[in-house]
Order: C-alpha cells, then sequence, then structure tokens
C-alpha cells in the first residue's frame, strides 16, 4: 500500500535511523533501500538545516510527540528542494516507542512563493515611503507588482490543484477528520462505502463504523487527538451504502488543518483479506472434522470386528446345542431365541462396519427394497419420537448393479437431512420405492431413457430457500453452524448415484418441505435361483484331517467340536508359528488348512505364503471378520480357496468346508 502512494513515506526508529521508505522516497531521492537502512538523514539534509531538523525530530523523540519539521534535501538531479514532514509516533504493544512513520511532501514551489510574496510585500511598503516627486515611476512599479502578485497566486492555486489532483486519485482512501466529522474525503475512500465525496462532507465518520467496532475507533480517535499513544494502524469495519459490512485498514496521524487540529487518515480496502483468513479457517475446521469422523469410523470398526469374534462362537455353540435338544421342547425354543437374537446382533454388526466404510466396496447385483427396509431400520432408532418414518414399497422387480453400502449412504443420509429438516418440530419423513421408466422425451437429470428403480424421501419441513436448492450438492457447503456438519451429506449421495448411473433430484418450497428422488438403473429381472437353506452338506468321510488356526481359544474350541461332530478329524493351534511347525513336520498329513487373518507373530497372509511355498495343492480357507482388509484378488493370489465371513453359522462353516474338499 505505501509502494503505491504518491506520498514520500517513511519509517524512523528512535535514533532516528532509517528503518523504511517507500518507493516514492527512493525514486525522489534517487538511492536504494540497503543504502538507507539504519543510516540517518544527514546526507539527504542541507547542512544549514541538519541541525534544525534533526533536533525537531529528536526533541519529538523525548516528549512522545507527533514529529514536524521542514528542511531542505538535495533531490536525485542535484536539484535542493524544500519539503515539510509529518511523522506519527510508532508505538509497540507494550506501550514502547519503537520510532515515527510518517510522510514528506515537497513544498518548493509554496516556500519559493512564500518567499515572493514577502519580497513584494517588502518593495511595496518601501515604494509606498518613496518621495512624492517618485509617485508616478511607483505606480507603474506598483502595477507590475500587482501583475506578479497574481502570477504568485496562480501559482498557489496550480500548486493545490496538483495536491488535489494526487489526493482524488489515490489508490487509497484518503480522509481528514475535524470535529468528529469529515472535512476531506477523496474518491476512492467514497467509493469503499458506496456514496460521493460530496455526500460526505460534514458527516460524522462515526456514523459509517460497525456498532461492535464504533466504541474502540472513538477511543482511538480521541486519545490521538489528546496525544496520547496509540496504534497508527489498526482494522475496523463499516456499513456501506447498501448495508454490506466491509473492513478497513486505517493509518492515522494528527495534523494541524486551517489552523486547527485534525487527524489525516489513509485507509484500504482489506474485506477480501478478511474473507480469505475466515475462509482458511473454515477449510481447516472441516479438516479437522472430516479427520475426526474417519476417527470414529476406524474406532467402530475396531469394536464391531472384536463383536464379530464374540459372536462366533455365540453362534457356533448355540447351534450346537439345539441338534442336542428335542424340538419344541422349552429349552429348544429359548434357544431359538437366543439364536436369533445373536443374528440380529451380527446384522447390526454387519451394518456398523458398513457405514465405517471397512467392509470392501464391490459392485453386484442388488436388490433394493430389503436394502431400504434394513436401512430404515437402522435409523428408526435414531430418529426422535415427534418424526414419524413411513415406508412405501412397490412390489416391483427391485435389482440394480452397485454396491450396497454406497446405496444405504444415500438413503441414510436423505434421510438423515430430512430428519435435520424436521428439527424441533412434529413431522413425517415418507420413503418410498417405485420403478420407473424414462422416455427419450422426459430423460431426468440428462439420465439415459430405460427402466430406473426411483427412491423418493419427502418431508413436510421447513424447505430449502430457491437461493441455496442450486449449492446442495457443492462439498462442504452447509447452512448449518460451525461444528454442527461438515456439508457432505448430500455430496456424497449424489455422487454415489452418478457412479452408479443414476441421479439425484429435489423439489422444495420453503415451509411446505422437500422432495428428493433418487434414479439408480433398474436391472434386466431373472429367474433366480434358490438354494435350500435346509439342506444340509453331507458330512466327511474317512476322517480327513485339517489344521485348525485361529489365537483365540473360544472360537478354536467351538469349531473344533463343530468339524469333529462333522467326522473330521481336527489338529488346533493358537498360533502362525506353531501351525507352521507342524505342516513343515508333515506336509501330507493335512488335507485342510482353516485360519484367521489376523493373529501375533506370524498372521494368516504369512502363514499361507509359507505353506503354499511347501505344499502349493494345499487347499486353505481363511476365516476373517468384516473389519480385515483383504480383497479376493490379493487372496486369489495367495492360493487362499475361500474365505469365510466371521461370524458364520455351522452350515455355512460346513458348506464351505465341502465345496473345497470336492473341487
Amino acid at each position: 500500500m505505501a509502494d503505491s502512494s504518491p506520498l514520500v513515506i517513511w519509517v524512523m526508529n528512535a535514533r532516528g535511523g532509517i528503518e523504511f521508505v517507500n518507493s516514492t522516497f527512493r525514486k525522489f531521492f534517487g538511492v536504494e533501500m540497503e543504502q538507507l537502512i539504519g543510516e540517518k538523514w544527514q546526507p539527504l539534509v542541507h547542512p544549514d538545516d541538519v541541525e534544525g531538523y534533526l533536533g525537531a525530530y529528536m526533541r519529538a523523540v523525548e516528549e512522545q510527540k507527533p514529529f514536524h519539521a521542514r528542511a531542505r534535501v538535495r533531490r536525485a538531479d542535484g536539484v535542493w528542494r524544500w519539503i515539510e514532514s509529518f511523522g506519527a509516533p510508532w508505538i509497540s504493544p507494550e506501550g514502547k516507542l519503537m520510532g515515527y512513520v510518517g510522510s514528506s511532501l515537497d513544498i518548493t514551489e509554496r516556500i519559493t512563493t512564500e518567499m515572493n510574496l514577502r519580497t513584494y510585500r517588502d518593495r511595496l511598503e518601501d515604494l509606498v515611503r518613496e518621495r512624492t516627486s517618485e509617485l508616478e515611476a511607483s505606480s507603474e512599479r506598483l502595477r507590475q507588482e500587482i501583475i506578479e502578485r497574481r502570477k504568485a497566486e496562480e501559482a498557489i492555486r496550480r500548486s493545490e490543484e496538483r495536491y488535489r489532483l494526487v489526493v482524488e486519485n489515490a489508490n487509497e482512501g484518503i480522509a481528514i477528520v475535524q470535529d468528529g466529522v469529515f472535512r476531506l474525503v477523496n474518491p476512492r475512500l467514497a467509493e469503499f462505502i458506496g456514496y460521493a465525496p460530496e455526500d460526505l462532507i460534514s458527516k460524522h465518520f462515526e456514523d459509517f463504523i460497525h456498532p461492535d467496532d464504533r466504541r474502540m475507533v472513538i477511543n482511538r480517535h480521541h486519545q490521538r487527538m489528546t496525544g496520547k499513544a496509540v496504534p497508527s494502524t489498526y482494522s475496523f469495519r463499516v456499513i456501506d451504502r447498501e448495508g454490506e459490512t466491509k473492513w478497513l485498514e486505517i493509518n492515522s496521524v494528527k495534523i494541524t488543518w486551517e489552523g486547527r487540529p485534525a487527524t489525516l487518515n489513509f485507509l484500504a480496502d482489506i474485506t477480501r483479506r478478511i474473507q480469505m483468513e475466515k475462509d482458511r479457517k473454515k477449510m481447516e475446521a472441516q479438516l479437522f472434522q472430516t479427520q475426526k469422523i474417519e476417527a470414529l469410523g476406524t474406532f467402530a470398526g475396531g469394536i464391531a470386528h472384536d463383536l464379530n469374534n464374540i459372536l462366533y462362537p455365540i453362534i457356533i455353540n448355540i447351534e450346537m446345542l439345539l441338534a442336542d435338544t428335542e424340538e419344541g421342547s422349552d429349552i429348544h425354543d429359548t434357544l431359538k431365541q437366543i439364536l436369533s437374537a445373536a443374528y440380529r446382533q451380527r446384522d447390526l454388526v454387519k451394518q456398523i462396519l458398513a457405514f465405517s466404510r471397512r467392509s470392501e466396496q464391490k459392485m453386484s447385483p442388488v436388490r433394493i427394497a430389503p436394502l431400504v427396509q434394513e436401512t430404515l431400520s437402522l435409523l428408526r432408532a435414531s430418529l426422535p419420537s415427534t418424526i414419524e418414518l413411513r415406508t412405501h414399497i412397490d412390489d416391483v422387480p427391485d435389482t440394480v448393479m452397485g454396491d450396497a453400502t454406497q446405496i444405504q449412504q444415500i438413503i441414510l443420509n436423505l434421510c438423515k437431512n430430512a430428519a435435520e429438516s424436521l428439527k424441533a418440530q412434529k413431522g413425517v419423513i415418507d420413503v418410498c420405492l417405485t420403478r420407473t421408466r424414462l422416455e427419450p422425451v422426459e430423460p431426468a437429470q440428462a439420465l439415459k431413457p430405460g427402466d430406473y428403480l426411483k427412491i423418493t424421501v419427502q418431508d413436510n419441513g421447513r424447505g430449502i430457500p430457491p437461493n441455496i436448492l442450486d449449492r446442495l450438492f457443492e462439498p462442504f457447503f452447509t447452512t448449518k453452524e460451525v461444528g454442527k456438519g461438515i456439508g457432505m451429506g448430500l455430496p456424497v449421495a449424489h455422487g454415489i448415484a452418478k457412479k452408479l448411473g443414476g441421479a439425484i433430484t429435489v423439489e422444495s418450497e420453503p415451509g411446505k418441505g422437500s422432495t428428493f428422488t433418487v434414479y439408480l438403473p433398474a436391472m434386466e429381472e431373472k429367474s433366480r435361483v434358490r438354494s435350500d437353506s435346509g439342506q444340509k452338506p453331507k458330512d466327511a468321510g474317512g476322517k480327513r484331517t485339517i489344521l485348525l488356526v485361529d489365537d483365540e481359544q473360544i472360537t478354536l474350541s467351538s469349531m473344533q467340536r463343530v468339524l469333529e461332530r462333522s467326522g473330521y478329524a481336527v489338529v488346533p493351534v493358537q498360533s502362525g508359528q506353531e501351525a507352521l511347525r507342524l505342516f513343515e513336520e508333515n506336509p501330507q498329513r493335512f488335507q485342510l488348512v482353516i485360519t484367521d487373518l489376523s493373529m501375533p507373530g506370524i498372521d494368516g497372509r504369512e502363514l499361507v505364503r509359507r505353506i503354499m511355498a511347501i505344499r502349493p495343492e494345499t487347499p486353505v480357507i481363511l476365516s476373517t471378520g468384516y473389519g480385515d482388509v483383504i480383497t479376493d484378488q490379493e487372496a486369489k493370489s495367495l492360493g487362499i480357496r475361500r474365505m469365510l465371513l466371521k461370524p458364520s453359522n455351522t452350515g455355512e462353516l460346513r458348506s464351505v468346508i465341502h465345496q473345497v474338499l470336492q473341487e
């Protein structure tokens, strides 16, 4: 800002050394910054004026009062020019005088004019005192003097015009305030607050200051006018003509204007800079919130994985107890209820893992109707009692190609958004599933013509203002308070829908609620082959030997009992090291290896690698929880035949073993 000013601007320390000069200063004197830093003004000031000029500065430093002095200085072209300097104390936050910030004006023309006027005045008085005999000649000379005086006045007028041009065309706002009102305002400052300069003259400056900053600005102005040390540069808010808030940075010094105290103020519009700083802090907060959500997802996934390990032996043992009790007996019915509760717990854990993003996302045929019901069942418990959740699902072919977890996320995000619009009020959320056909003449969101599954989430909440509708799917756009959300729910849902070849549309009217519609391409329906869940695979014969590896003793013993009941010989071990030792002793002993993935020491991956290095044709089943990260491609590359997801039941366990041994 200083370099763009036409004024000669400088900063001097308390010892009189130069700390900073702007580009106008350097051009005027023809020197570079490094030649001046730490130096004093002596080389620049006329020898006859050094003592008076620097003496005035040191007196100002001693009294900590504003600095004002005149002196002749040598310009870059070698010509001596008169300057007038004004300086304001530069006070540190601790109240220490650091030096002065000031500016200098070239007043050579004004000094010359004043000297000429004094000379002309003296000569005129001499003429009056001359003898009457010389009156006629004096009259002629008087006429010439009047002409010269008019020329001098014209020179003063031109000088004032030059100063006016500088002030009016400055890139920064300039104002002189006296008695609390504007005495001079340049167009740039008037532009900042949306007025014409003449509209501001004689207006109280405090009327334009933001109410929250008004007292601070007034106090600093009064302190400066009374000679107290206050920061010369600070920022505050103003209200422009349109009612908008803007930030200004001010540099203010005390001056004399028309014989009375006033302040000369230089102002810059820093609204954009302040907004950029706010945006930076907002992005930091959003990043922190995103990282916190990721951490919570990891934490939830870890807990859910541990719950799966606990559920696994519970389900297996209950199923074995059911097989040993008489169907229809009280204990049999009780065990069935316990098993049903365990299955519900397993499904809940699966949902937690899915929403914590720890399950692998695969594109496969997905039925939407049960997925909607499952998601709403999970959501219903988290809604307040004031919100009624209603569903309507058409009995139509409902299969799409996608990822169940991602589609669940779309439904959940839209329902949570609807619940948010019903905050603190009683309302209804309607979720509907239908099948529709888009014709070429009426595609929604530029979708291809064809059959689509349509999921509609409708609420009767407060609705969405029209000016916000177009920004709903922008990442991190939110109307919520800081800490209440990061604005990613709808963008994520929109992104998933587009990835699956679909779209999301929204209709809303303030005060009447909103309707979000999801379009997902429907798959062509084919007859589904259903497996008989009641059919059990035949138990193994010939006492095939299975090497069973799991670091959890309860899981190990439960699986051992199931396999032994099915006719297998089982060698149970609790560590990868022990399993490897037994396999190395006699690789042909084992017809199948079942190993856990996550174990201390040698884990499932490493154990499989070493087994395959010894006997590549060994069938291996990897037992893993949903939280473990291993892809089908990686499992295949390791030589793993099947993956058994915990917590499975006895039927699933027997079926997978039977399939692998039959291959």
